[in-house]
């Protein structure tokens, strides 16, 4: 695809949202950052993304695998997402509060549909028959250490199971590989987080030590698992964190046997 022909092929239609779940998002926005995305996409991190038929009529909750600090699959599965669906389809998704502190960063990402994480918003989102992106794992799983790069690790956080459950919404396990290793990280450093009490003030657990930034040109492949209906899955358990840990266990071991597979496939820098 031509980078001139993105922006034309996605009309600019305004997506029918209630504004307290995203009133800053901006199909126009999202339509003309497209090319500047589509050079990197194809050629710098020569971006794959597999099975997206899979993915649902809306609502679709996609589980997705957190990576160097999100900076490099976030853009990147965004712009697959709206090479395929157009802005008037907008993917919202859960960002940690952070994100909305720092300068230009605060005003960009809610007009590609970032919304503050809370249990509240994700159920809004998906009962307002809305497609919404979570990555559980979050700064844990974004700072771990490039040895650990193949590894799902959602740090047993399992209240994507629980909103599952709760609006009835198929779960689209999305796996990531490659953009962890965009960048180079020697340690989690979760007691510096600890140290200067940001697990306490805002909720960051890791600050990654990193050797190098994540602007390395790693190959990015993802894929879209099948939806699993967790509430289908589940029905026979009635306990409720039996019902919790077994959805969180089918969840990330679909998505670590993905992950598996995809890191057979491919030739690594690091090894």
């Amino acid at each position: 695809m031509q980078a001139e022909s993105i922006s034309e092929s996605f009309p600019p239609v305004k997506p029918v949202i209630e504004p307290e779940l995203s009133q800053d998002y901006s199909p126009d926005f999202v339509a003309q950052v497209q090319p500047l995305i589509e050079p990197f996409y194809e050629k710098y991190f020569r971006c794959e993304v597999r099975s997206m038929e899979r993915i649902p009529k809306s609502p679709a909750f996609l589980v997705a695998n957190h990576n160097a600090g999100g900076i490099v699959e976030i853009p990147l599965f965004l712009h697959a997402w709206y090479r395929k669906f157009g802005p008037g389809r907008p993917l919202l998704g859960l960002a940690h509060k952070a994100v909305f502190t720092f300068p230009v960063v605060k005003d960009l990402m809610p007009k590609i549909g970032a919304i503050p994480a809370s249990p509240e918003n994700a159920r809004k989102v998906l009962k307002a028959g809305k497609d919404l992106a979570v990555f559980p794992g979050g700064d844990w799983e974004a700072s771990r250490p490039t040895a650990e790069r193949q590894k799902i690790d959602f740090a047993g956080r399992k209240g994507f199971v629980r909103i599952a459950l709760e609006t009835g919404a198929p779960v689209v396990p999305l796996v990531i590989a490659g953009a962890h290793e965009t960048g180079l990280i020697l340690a989690r450093s979760a007691e510096w987080a600890k140290a200067l009490g940001l697990d306490i003030t805002d909720r960051i657990k890791a600050v990654p030590l990193w050797a190098f930034p994540p602007v390395l040109p790693s190959k990015v492949t993802m894929e879209c698992l099948e939806p699993i209906d967790l509430r289908k899955e589940l029905k026979a358990f009635k306990d409720e964190e039996e019902k919790l840990r077994r959805g969180y266990d089918l969840v990330t071991s679909r998505m670590q046997e993905a992950m598996d597979h995809l890191y057979a496939e491919r030739k690594t820098y690091w090894g």
